[in-house]
Order: C-alpha cells, then structure tokens, then sequence
C-alpha cells in the first residue's frame, strides 16, 4: 500500500536543498574573489582605500605584453630583475607622518602596467601576483632631484597630504617583496622621460 507523502514534509525537503545549494554557491563565490585578491594594493590596504578589483592593468595585458626583465635570483622573500623598463604614469609621496608615507613611489598605467613583474605562481602553483604595478624607487634622494620634488619643504605644511605628478621613467633592478606587511616592490630610477611638475591632490 503506498504512502502519501506529508506535503508540509517535502517542502521542507526542498526548502533545505535551495538553501545548501545557494550557500555551496556563495562558498564557491567567496573563493574565487579571495584567490583572486589575495594581495591587495598595499598602498590602498594601509589607506583604507582597498576594494575589491578585477586588476585592469593585468587583465588587459595579452599572454604575449609581459615584462621583459628577466628574473635573476628568487628567494623566500625576494626576487630580483635584471633590466630596465620605460613606464608611464604617476609619482606620488605622502605625508611622512602616514602609513608608508615619506616614500617616493611609482605607480604604473594600464598602457604599460604589464611591464612590471607580477608572476602567475607568485604565491605557489596557481596563485598569482595580482597586486597593482606599482613600486617605490631605490634611489631615493636621486629620485626626488630628478622629479623636482623637495620633500622636506613641502612637507613642513602639515596640511599636505601627499604630491603627485605625471611623469614616464626608466628603471632598472627591480626587486619584488613578498612580505605581507608595510612593504613594497623597489626599482632604480635610471632616466626621467618626461614629467609635470607634481600637484598637491592625492590621485584616486
């Protein structure tokens, strides 16, 4: 004799079903986005300015536009490039009482992003480095002579948050850092192509 099945009973079955399915969904989801952002911008990060991206300037980039610095050494923390590469974009420092700040820093446009190095296996088979191509110069006190930025002057306002300007540089011994912390990638800032004189507003 067959058995009516409790209509109160099945839906609940079913209710059951879309929900474990809809969180193995969202598990899924998360994943993906945490994978794919593992490293976020560490400028950003400390700046609070840290959402998620789909990194522009490494998806726009073809298997063919890499950089073309080649690896030279490779450590548990460091990896060096030997090389040079000509990017366009901004320099930038920010106020020196800030996180990271009173450090002269590039950051790399979507045209020539790929130049940077962000390798596939970054973080072990499978993980890539997805940070944003940019780096902070070596050289340092050269770096500021070269693009016309005093920061000891500018920053005795306390009311500067930061300089910025466009500007195209050439580079060389690049050196990634893997550290998950208050670091960042170096390079040496061999020429000046081109700049602006930077302006006191902070880019977006």
């Amino acid at each position: 004799m067959n058995k009516k099945i409790n209509p109160k009973v099945a839906a609940g079955v079913i209710l059951l079903f879309l929900l474990l399915a809809g969180w193995f969904i969202f598990w899924q989801t998360s994943r993906l986005i945490v994978s794919r952002d593992r490293v976020c911008d560490e400028w950003k990060f400390f700046r609070g300015e840290c959402p998620v991206s789909n990194n522009t300037n490494i998806n726009k980039a073809s298997p063919t536009t890499r950089t073309t610095l080649k690896k030279i050494s490779q450590g548990e923390r460091y990896t060096s490039y030997a090389g040079s590469v000509t990017v366009s974009g901004k320099y930038t420092e920010y106020n020196p009482e800030t996180m990271l700040g009173g450090v002269l820093c590039f950051f790399a446009d979507d045209k020539t992003g790929y130049l940077i190095p962000r390798e596939s296996d970054f973080w072990g088979p499978g993980q890539p480095d997805t940070r944003e191509p940019w780096f902070c110069f070596s050289n340092q006190e050269e770096a500021r002579k070269l693009l016309g930025v005093n920061s000891k002057e500018i920053f005795k306002d306390k009311t500067v948050e930061c300089v910025s300007g466009p500007a195209t540089v050439t580079v060389s011994s690049y050196v990634t850092d893997k550290l998950e912390s208050e670091t960042y990638d170096k390079a040496r800032l061999d020429k000046v192509v081109s700049f602006k004189k930077y302006s006191l507003s902070c880019p977006q």
